[in-house]
C-alpha cells in the first residue's frame, strides 16, 4: 500500500489449457474536482483467450496496403497454420511488391516496435509467392503457411509479414521504398504461463475534465494476453459517476506496458 492509499494484487499463474480469467482491482484515493472529492476505481482483467478475428487496416489513398493488420493463432509444436494475406496497389502505376518475414518485439513501455530478420522465422513461414506485379487498383491474395517445429519451446512467437514496393525516385541518386506490415501474434501451444500485475497507477491530485492518468501493466509470463480495463471516476460523497474509460491492451511477455488516457 502506498502513501495515497493505492493498493494492488498480483494475477496468478495460469496454464494455457485453462479458460479461467482473473480480475485485478485497484483503487486510488482522494482527488478533487472543483471542491468535489472524486474516487478513481480501475478494474483490469487479464484474459488468456481473445477473439482471433483478424483486424483490418483502413484503406489508404495511395501506395500499397497489406491486410489483415493483426492476427492471432495458437499452434501446437509440429503443426501448421494455413492462412492468407491481401496486398492492394492503391497507386496509379504498376508496382512490384516483395513479401518477407521478420520477428518483432517492443523496446520500451510505450511499445515502440523493433524488428529482427531472424533466420529461424524465415524457415517457419512459407509464402505461395514472394514477388507480385500489381496493376493500379489490383488486389492479390497470397497464401502462406506458418509451420512450428516439433522441438519448439511453448510460448509467444511474434511475426511481421512485410510488403515492400519501390517508390518513384525524386532524383537519379535517391531511391526509396514503401514498407507495410501485418502482425501475427502466435502462441506455441504447451505449458505456457501468463503472469500479469498492475505495477503502478499515476493520477494527479487535482482532477478536472482535462486530467490525464496512466497505469503500467506487467507480463512476466511466456505468452501475451489482452488486458481489458475500466476506469470509473466517481464522486466520493454520493457515488455518482463523473467519467468512465473502457478499453483493452495487448501485453507481450516479459514487458511492461504504459497505458494512458
Amino acid at each position: 500500500q502506498t502513501s495515497q492509499s493505492m493498493e494492488w494484487i498480483e494475477l496468478g499463474r495460469k496454464n494455457s489449457k485453462s479458460m479461467e480469467w482473473i480480475e485485478l482491482g485497484c483503487k486510488g484515493l482522494v482527488v478533487k474536482r472543483f471542491a468535489k472529492v472524486i474516487l478513481l476505481v480501475v478494474f483490469v482483467t487479464a484474459l488468456s483467450t481473445f477473439p482471433s478475428t483478424p483486424v483490418s487496416a483502413k484503406e489508404p489513398t495511395r501506395g500499397i496496403a497489406l491486410s489483415p493488420l493483426r492476427s492471432e493463432y495458437t499452434i501446437a509444436p509440429g503443426a501448421s497454420k494455413k492462412t492468407t494475406v491481401n496486398v492492394t496497389n492503391f497507386s496509379s502505376e504498376k508496382t512490384e511488391v516483395t513479401l518477407s518475414v521478420e520477428e518483432f518485439n517492443v523496446t520500451n513501455q510505450e511499445y515502440d516496435y523493433q524488428f529482427n530478420a531472424s533466420v529461424d522465422v524465415k524457415k517457419w513461414v512459407i509464402f505461395g509467392k514472394t514477388v507480385l506485379q500489381l496493376n493500379p487498383g489490383q488486389n492479390a491474395t497470397v497464401p502462406l503457411t506458418i509451420s512450428i517445429p516439433k522441438d519448439a519451446e511453448p510460448g509467444g512467437l511474434y511475426i511481421s509479414i512485410f510488403a515492400t514496393s519501390k517508390v518513384n525516385a525524386v532524383s537519379s541518386s535517391i531511391s526509396s521504398q514503401q514498407r507495410v506490415a501485418s502482425l501475427y501474434y502466435v502462441t506455441i501451444d504447451g505449458n505456457v504461463t501468463q503472469l500479469g500485475r498492475l505495477v503502478s497507477l499515476s493520477l494527479p491530485f487535482i482532477y478536472d475534465e482535462q486530467t490525464k492518468w496512466s497505469m503500467v501493466i506487467e507480463n512476466k509470463g511466456t505468452t501475451h494476453f489482452h488486458s481489458r480495463y475500466t476506469a470509473s471516476v466517481q464522486n466520493m460523497f454520493d457515488g455518482s459517476e463523473v467519467a468512465k474509460y473502457t478499453n483493452s491492451a495487448l501485453i507481450l511477455p516479459d514487458t511492461n506496458r504504459k497505458i494512458s488516457e
